[in-house]
């Protein structure tokens, strides 16, 4: 708007890329993305809700929680001076995905009971006192594995971890305070219009759990060499930052970004920092190692324009003697090139390239944003050269700028991707172990978890999803949210456990029929919502989308099939 405003009435285009530009072309993609899409993830959580309670009061249910939880954190995100990011942008998705998880729970519960013949109040109370202590503890788990993003090195990855289990936190009070008084207001009435056949839910796990009772050995061991493979695929997932790809083609940034890669050989800045003892830079040897730097930086990495005050010389060194461009080359002699820098120091020509005491200068250098990658794989042999052949001249350089952010951002992304999902694995772990009070259901359900989660980083392999600021979230994030349904399964089999006193076939078919409705519905809710993504224009937002949704799909069939199969397996000969 400025640059138009400068312009106007001026015959001249103008192109505006770099870093600056490129945060603002992706915030900017992000909400575009989000207002058209999150009105969508609305209609599926009304809709899917309907299609499955068939009552239009109990679809809005979760669509009143999602809300009230999605407010809260952006009014504390507000409070905290906090901005939105391009990683921030995925805030919304999340808890709206996340936010109907209990909320679904608690009315398939009630609505179950209802069904069954109980009375409506009985049926809320006794269906709270059952999702309250799973409820809690998925809650917790799940905060637990965002808050594991505060071991980044990112700053606003770790925003997103405490927004969004403000979030889910939020979420989970108002589905045990809120939806139970809701629930109390409707009418008797309407309380059993719902019943009806079997329905597609109850037959797709009614046949998952057959197919894990009939062929249990065969599950576990697919879902084992699945895992295992998935694992190797996982150890070669890239990490790499091309964020032109980000951006569709014809995307205007991408477009000015190209114009003035072409025009200026690149929008990434790259900056050297050379220092040497006072005055080292008037000679004319000093000057002809720069210049043989900056010539070895041209012919070996992917720098497309070198600048700096050896430059500046040679180009007043040739107007001095009235010579071609072919003829651009420094001066040998001190006399000459003392007389030169004096002249243009007094010019002030020399002011953005040389200290006053000759003693520290700069080298600007371009580089395309689509030879970013290659230059943060080149940078480790420029400091060797600059170790090999400068050091030992009293003459240190030292790289900076945008690019160079970009090459630790790799390191920092590779870190945090590890950090974060170790400590989440681990914490979630030891409350699973806590919750459930049994080292066979907790190897159980930490298995159960890490199936989906190899699988989605095979994916990433697969597809060519590297490792970037915006993936870099994904494991962690996840994993809290695949957890859930883990702690659902097995504390209804822990309750039955309690009940027979022993681990039967019965308590695992009565524990899957038990929650296998609800499951299903919040993971197709859960991948629905993320799924939606895919539709946008950004491809960071995209590629945690469908890797997060494929996640989603796949832990409903750990949790359904690969869970119960291996209890089946620890059974005694006599029910199996």
């Amino acid at each position: 708007m400025l640059v138009d405003a400068e312009l106007q009435g001026v015959a001249a285009e103008f192109a505006i890329s770099g870093a600056a530009a490129m945060g603002r072309a992706g915030q900017l993609k992000n909400k575009g993305d989000l207002a058209k899409f999150v009105p969508l993830m609305f209609l599926i959580i009304v809709l899917t809700s309907w299609l499955v309670f068939r009552r239009i009061r109990l679809a809005l249910l979760p669509l009143a929680v999602v809300s009230v939880a999605v407010v809260c954190s952006f009014a504390v995100m507000g409070i905290l001076g906090w901005h939105m990011t391009m990683i921030s942008a995925m805030l919304l998705p999340l808890i709206l995905a996340i936010g109907v998880a209990d909320t679904i729970h608690v009315i398939a519960r009630v609505t179950a009971r209802i069904e069954a013949g109980q009375a409506r109040d009985e049926a809320i109370r006794s269906s709270l006192v059952q999702l309250l202590r799973p409820c809690f503890f998925t809650t917790i788990t799940t905060i637990t594995a965002l808050l594991a993003l505060l071991v980044s090195n990112i700053g606003p990855v770790r925003q997103f971890g405490v927004i969004a289990a403000i979030g889910v936190l939020t979420a989970f009070v108002v589905s045990i305070t809120l939806v139970p008084a809701l629930l109390m207001m409707i009418p008797a009435r309407d309380d059993r219009q719902g019943s009806r056949p079997r329905p597609m839910i109850e037959r797709f796990v009614a046949w998952l759990y057959r197919c894990s009772e009939r062929f249990p050995a065969a599950v576990v061991t697919t879902s084992l060499l699945v895992m295992l493979a998935s694992v190797w695929m996982a150890a070669k997932i890239s990490v790499g930052l091309d964020p032109l790809t980000w951006f569709p083609a014809g995307d205007p940034f991408r477009v000015a970004t190209e114009r003035v890669d072409r025009a200026f050989g690149g929008s990434l800045a790259l900056e050297f920092l050379v220092t040497t003892p006072e005055g080292q830079l008037r000679k004319p040897a000093t000057l002809r190692k720069l210049d043989a730097f900056e010539s070895w930086l041209l012919q070996n990495s992917d720098l497309a324009r070198v600048f700096s005050v050896v430059d500046v010389v040679k180009e007043a060194a040739r107007l001095s003697r009235e010579e071609g461009e072919r003829h651009n080359a420094l001066p040998r002699s001190q006399l000459v090139t003392d007389a030169l820098l004096d002249g243009l120091q007094r010019s002030g020509e020399l002011s953005h390239w040389v200290s006053p005491g000759f003693d520290s200068a700069r080298i600007t250098a371009r580089i395309p944003v689509a030879s970013a990658q290659r230059f943060v794989d080149q940078a480790p042999s420029i400091n060797a050269h600059i170790e090999a052949e400068l050091d030992a001249d009293d003459i240190g350089i030292e790289m900076t700028g945008h690019a160079v952010l970009v090459g630790r951002m790799q390191g920092y992304v590779i870190n945090s991707q590890v950090a974060s999902f170790s400590v989440a694995l681990v914490a979630v772990g030891i409350l699973m172990f806590v919750l459930l009070r049994s080292m066979t259901l907790g190897v159980l359900a930490i298995l159960g978890n890490l199936l989906p989660i190899s699988v989605g980083l095979a994916a990433m392999t697969l597809f060519g999803v590297s490792l970037n600021p915006g993936s870099v979230m994904i494991t962690a994030v996840a994993l809290g949210i695949v957890v859930d349904d883990s702690i659902h399964l097995m504390t209804a089999m822990q309750r039955q456990v309690s009940a027979t006193k022993e681990i039967n076939a019965s308590v695992i078919r009565n524990a899957v029929t038990e929650v296998g409705r609800p499951i299903v519905i919040t993971s197709v809710l859960l991948a629905s919502g993320f799924a939606v993504l895919l539709l946008g224009g950004f491809l960071p937002s995209r590629q945690i989308g469908g890797v997060t949704a494929l996640i989603i799909l796949a832990a409903l069939l750990a949790d359904l099939l690969f869970l119960p199969a291996a209890m089946r397996l620890r059974l005694p000969q006599r029910d199996s």
